[in-house]
């Protein structure tokens, strides 16, 4: 099949709606294991941007607290040394402070 052939409509860009309405993975896509560990509470973050103080869950704050005590399991499991889990943990914590700080 030619290029010439193919019959697409042409590209307008995308709305703000489509630009919210994005598919992440889970884990699985990442060559870091850590990023890999981490990509559903990434996720989270994002989601976090469309929504403010009032319209965030009441039990969210617990949900972090036991998704990121998955993460220090789940790399425990795969041999990280308890300094790298520690140090990765502060990273991630302070990148979902910030982001919750920002919508609050």
């Amino acid at each position: 099949m030619d290029e010439g052939s193919l019959s697409l409509p042409p590209f307008t860009g995308y709305d703000e709606k489509s630009l919210r309405d994005y598919h992440l993975a889970l884990r699985g896509n990442s060559l870091n294991p850590m990023i890999d560990a981490a990509t559903p509470l990434l996720g989270m973050v994002m989601r976090l941007s469309t929504m403010n103080s009032q319209t965030m869950p009441e039990h969210l704050f617990a949900q972090v607290v036991t998704d990121v005590q998955a993460v220090e399991q789940l790399l425990q499991e795969q041999g990280y040394e308890p300094g790298v889990i520690i140090s990765f943990r502060y990273i991630l914590c302070t990148f979902i402070d910030e982001a919750a700080l920002g919508n609050g």
